[in-house]
């Protein structure tokens, strides 16, 4: 533990994040599809800017000062897929600490059935369907594979993870969310304006990659 660090106390025992970092939040969109033959897909793309950069990895970032991470999540779905979601449902919250770089990541992970409007490729991120039965675990963030398997059985679900850098995870917890926050130390995190899906996306306006910010409205 680095000096200084104040470690997070969750029920009786100590969690396995620690303090002194700079914290960020942050909220990822994982589109979930079935086909007329019963195959459940869901999108991703190869992120090609930024932390993380080469792996294949989730539509979304940082949640900007005054915004919600459901606003955040549709602004950000825009801008590097050009599309927004048919619905939404926060199914997620994950605590990530990167040791090397000394940033601890707030995620609120949600799901929706589809999106509306053609998935395209930006400058951040590629875009694909991969079928649930043969997602590439092998490429992604590390933490993925733990608590995906909740999230596409549409159950709640809480997780910390430590990284010794962006390729390594070294410790981790993962399970159904319970009525307990995770930490103290975030908790407040977590609370966020309680508003409708559809006053979100009705009154969102967001830059679509390099284009005209364009209103987002439900169709």
């Amino acid at each position: 533990m680095h000096t200084g660090d104040k470690a997070i106390i969750t029920g009786d025992s100590k969690t396995l994040i620690t303090g002194d970092f700079k914290t960020m939040t942050v909220a990822f969109v994982i589109p979930c599809k079935v086909s007329d033959t019963g195959t459940m897909s869901i999108m991703v793309g190869r992120k090609k800017t930024g932390l993380g950069v080469g792996k294949l990895t989730l539509f979304g970032g940082k949640v900007e000062v005054n915004e919600s991470p459901q606003q955040a999540m549709i602004r950000e779905l825009a801008e590097e897929a050009f599309v927004k979601p048919k619905d939404a449902q926060k199914l997620g919250r994950l605590v990530m600490e990167i040791q090397d770089i000394r940033l601890r990541l707030i995620a609120h992970i949600f799901r929706c059935s589809d999106v509306i409007g053609q998935p395209t490729e930006s400058y951040e991120m590629t875009v694909e369907w991969v079928p649930v039965s043969d997602i590439p675990y092998d490429q992604m963030w590390a933490d993925n594979k733990y608590w995906m398997p909740y999230l596409l059985s549409g159950q709640s679900f809480e997780g910390e993870f430590v990284f010794a850098d962006i390729d390594t995870l070294i410790k981790h917890t993962c399970g159904p969310r319970t009525p307990r926050s995770l930490s103290t130390i975030v908790a407040s995190a977590y609370t966020t304006p309680t508003v409708s899906y559809a006053s979100i996306v009705s009154s969102n306006t967001v830059t679509v990659g390099n284009k005209s910010p364009t209103p987002l409205k439900l169709d």
